[in-house]
């Protein structure tokens, strides 16, 4: 983001963090806010970052140059805002900022050359709390992805959108949202998309999360878990996907929290089991009071240096 050759880590306190020497080289007293993304908005092969801040009921959205270390432009708008993701949609220079309403259904398009309101879209269920910006078909277009639903009752599902014009054409059954993600990538094949959601559950049903696996051309689900992934009382609270062995398709890394009150779960626990697959696997090493599962794609169960659990 500063346009030397080493990565750069941007935190939601102000701190931008040299990813090779691991130093602080620039501090914003006033913080990032809570949502980052970056995106190269001027399209000099530079990132700008883009940062969320929510201040009551409204939220503005800022757009920081790291290697100016000055503020380019900010957007309010009167609603809480998720995490902003940037793309070209139109065809034309600017980038489009897509964002989605944290308490609300509607996913809005904001053309950062105007930041005029070019479209949005309601969903049928309130609370985009993620979503996914880029082409999942086999068409030119792009398609915007998104999670919505809340923990305290009611419908939750994943819709998917085409970008031009907006709409939403699929919408997945009724789960235990919120997610985290939805994510795409490739997990059981590298050459064709998927889409991961793995969604936290619901404190009425002891947030008992699961991931699932979409096909991205046909949406058809594919794969998913047993929805007791965590032996925990605040579900499944993170998840992103990584290719750790380098062989072209994805591992799903999640995380579940562990209250200190909640009893541990004894050695002899029940194995984990997943639909499509015979093979049990059991819970791996707690790393400190967190559950770390990577589920990989291809239903190996495999153990990594730090012996933390796999499965699926």
């Amino acid at each position: 983001m500063d346009g030397d050759e080493a990565l750069e880590i941007a935190l939601t306190d102000g701190s931008v963090v040299d990813g090779d020497t691991r130093t602080v080289e620039w501090y914003q007293p006033t913080g990032f806010g809570i949502f980052l993304e970056s995106a190269d908005l001027e399209g000099d092969g530079v990132d700008e970052l883009f940062a969320v801040r929510w201040a009551g009921s409204s939220s503005t959205v800022e757009a920081w140059s790291v290697a100016g270390r000055n503020l380019l432009w900010s957007l309010t708008v009167a609603a809480r805002l998720g995490p902003p993701r940037l793309h070209q949609l139109d065809g034309d220079p600017a980038l489009e900022l897509v964002i989605g309403e944290w308490e609300w259904p509607d996913v809005m398009i904001f053309d950062t050359a105007t930041l005029e309101l070019e479209d949005e879209i309601e969903g049928s269920i309130w609370a985009v709390r993620n979503l996914v910006v880029g082409n999942l078909d086999r068409d030119p277009q792009a398609e915007i992805l998104w999670g919505a639903g809340r923990t305290n009752g009611g419908e939750s599902a994943l819709f998917l959108a085409d970008a031009d014009p907006l709409a939403v054409r699929w919408q997945s059954r009724d789960d235990a949202a919120p997610y985290s993600g939805p994510f795409a990538g490739h997990v059981t094949v590298a050459f064709r998309p998927e889409i991961v959601a793995v969604s936290r559950g619901r404190p009425q049903a002891g947030y008992r999360g699961r991931v699932q696996v979409f096909d991205g051309w046909t949406l058809k689900e594919t794969a998913v878990s047993d929805p007791a992934l965590t032996p925990t009382n605040s579900g499944l609270r993170a998840a992103t996907l990584v290719d750790l062995d380098g062989d072209g398709r994805d591992e799903i890394l999640v995380a579940g929290e562990l209250r200190p009150d909640i009893p541990r779960p004894p050695s002899d626990h029940p194995p984990i089991t997943c639909r499509n697959t015979t093979e049990p696997v059991r819970l791996g090493d707690r790393v400190g009071m967190r559950y770390w599962l990577v589920l990989r794609g291809e239903r190996e169960v495999t153990y990594l240096p730090e012996k933390v659990g796999v499965m699926c």
